[in-house]
Formats: structure tokens, sequence, C-alpha cells
């Protein structure tokens, strides 16, 4: 019988997939934990504590206790998103239709909407998805990554957030802070950090995955 340490374990594995791409690593920047220790907590060499499972719950904003339940047999009937804490699905839409912190999804044509995304991660109504363009911020984040996004979550230094410029224009980078100073630093080094300034934060990025499912329809339309 499973005990809430095989949770914990299993949790690390499903947190990793769409938090940090599979990798060790990413999570361990993202958590502020040692990546050899994540290493240990996934083989089961180790037993996830009470400190590290809500350490990784305030990095990674999951309510708490989330680590400690069995999430393969709670998945919901209904599952379209309807409240913060809602597992489900989001819209894949299109950079253009990010105007503000939360029109993305009520702009969304569904008659265009390429997919409908799959997330365990909770979420607000009007979290949508975005498939990463151009290079800024490779390789953590190749052409064709699948970005979950709530603009109803505050950011904080840290974050990978989306990004609206004063030309208009929608980027992804991640938000870094020096003293008082906000800056937007991008994963390819051949792009200098630079103050956030006059931008506008429009979304915090929940979860990354290069798979996503279902396209043109929702799940619920299965």
């Amino acid at each position: 019988m499973a005990d809430v340490f095989d949770f914990r374990r299993r949790n690390l594995t499903l947190v990793m997939n769409h938090y940090a791409q599979g990798k060790q690593v990413a999570l361990a920047e993202r958590t502020d934990l040692n990546d050899r220790y994540i290493s240990q907590l996934v083989t089961g060499r180790r037993n996830m504590g009470n400190q590290t499972a809500r350490k990784i719950e305030r990095a990674l904003r999951l309510p708490e206790g989330y680590m400690d339940v069995d999430h393969r047999a709670q998945q919901p009937a209904d599952t379209t998103p309807q409240n913060p804490a809602t597992v489900g699905v989001v819209p894949l839409v299109q950079w253009g239709e990010v105007e503000d912190a939360r029109t993305a999804v009520a702009n969304a044509d569904p008659a265009r909407t390429e997919a409908w995304i799959t997330t365990v991660v909770p979420h607000s109504p009007n979290a949508y998805a975005l498939r990463v363009e151009g290079d800024s911020m490779q390789p953590r984040f190749p052409t064709g990554t699948v970005l979950v996004v709530d603009p109803d979550v505050a950011p904080r230094p840290g974050d990978f957030v989306i990004v609206k410029e004063q030309t208009g224009e929608i980027v992804f980078k991640r938000l870094r802070k020096d003293g008082s100073a906000l800056l937007l630093d991008a994963a390819n080094d051949r792009y200098p950090m630079r103050p956030l300034g006059d931008a506008k934060i429009v979304g915090v990025v929940l979860s990354a995955t290069e798979v996503f499912l279902r396209r043109g329809r929702r799940a619920t339309d299965q």
C-alpha cells in the first residue's frame, strides 16, 4: 500500500515534467534544491520530508499539501478550467492574441484554436498556452515548447514571465531583480539582460512541455 513518501516521489516526477521539461537540474534551479538531492528523491534512495515537500509547493505555487496526495486518482470528470485549483485543459493561443493580462482566452478564436493543452498544474480560468517562438530562451526552451501561462498569478523575481513591450510586442523572459531594479533575462547569452522599464508583465509561466495533445478540440469534447 502506497504511503505519503510514494505519493511525493510520484508527484516529484509529475511536477518535474510540467515545470522543468523533465530535467532535474532545471527543477533544482526553480526550487532552490540540489539536483543530486532531487535525483535521490526521484529514484527512491531518499524519502522526501515535510520541509522539502512544502518548499517545492511554495516554489511552484502549488497548494499546501499538493505533494502528499495521489493525483492520479483525483482527475475531475469535467476537466474544463473553472477555478484557481482546476486541473484540466487550456487553449493554445496565438502570441498576437495576448493583448493584456486577461484577454488571451477571451480573444482566442475557437475556430482557429490549434490545440487544447492538458495540464496538471492548478490555474485560473484565464490561463492559456503559448508555443515558444524564436531563440531568445534557447537552449532551455527550444522553439515549439508549449508554455502554460496564468495572468492571474502575481509575478516575483525568478519567475518566467510573458511581457508586453511598449511597442506592443509580446515576449517571453525570466524576471530578475538587482537591488530595487527589475530586469528581463533571456536564457540565450546572445541576448543581454535589460531593465523591465515600462514594459508590462501580462502572465506568469506555470509549466513548460513539448508535449501537447487533442488538436483542435477540448478533451471534454471527445
